[in-house]
């Protein structure tokens, strides 16, 4: 699984003789979800048949990319001004093995709680939460073609 995170870095460029927004991608480790290893050890436990696992849906995934709403435009708009809800705004983008692409966020109620390594797990978390059912959906269809 290849987990890169987008930066912007702001850097001279001699080339244009001027400053300028450039990309980085830095490797990204993944952390340990507490919350979604707890929900999959529980369905776990109590399983008799087939099920999709935490396991299967980190299998899917290709590549993923994490960065804040407030960086993103900042690097295309270049706007004046930006709402500081913008600037905290933590987005997960998973592409996954077969090209199918969901968007989780995630986005604290005060600024001033925002922490970036929370956010970017929470927003994968939340896009993880969302392929759950659709894995589950395609799990059924299977076992009902069987």
């Amino acid at each position: 699984m290849n987990l890169l995170r987008p930066e912007f870095v702001f850097a001279y460029s001699r080339e244009m003789s001027r400053y300028v927004f450039e990309w980085q991608f830095i490797p990204v480790e993944v952390s340990t979800m507490s919350s979604l290893e707890t929900s999959d050890q529980a369905a776990a436990a109590v399983a008799k048949a087939p099920r999709v696992s935490l396991k299967d849906i980190e299998a899917e995934i290709d590549c993923r990319y994490d960065f804040t709403a407030g960086k993103a435009i900042h690097a295309t708009l270049k706007p004046e001004t930006m709402p500081e809800s913008l600037r905290v705004l933590s987005i997960c983008i998973l592409v996954m093995r077969n090209g199918f692409t969901v968007i989780g966020k995630s986005a604290p109620a005060s600024a001033d709680n925002y922490d970036m390594e929370l956010g970017i797990q929470f927003a994968y978390e939340d896009a993880v939460r969302q392929l759950w059912p659709l894995m589950g959906y395609a799990l059924r269809e299977k076992l009902a073609g069987a």
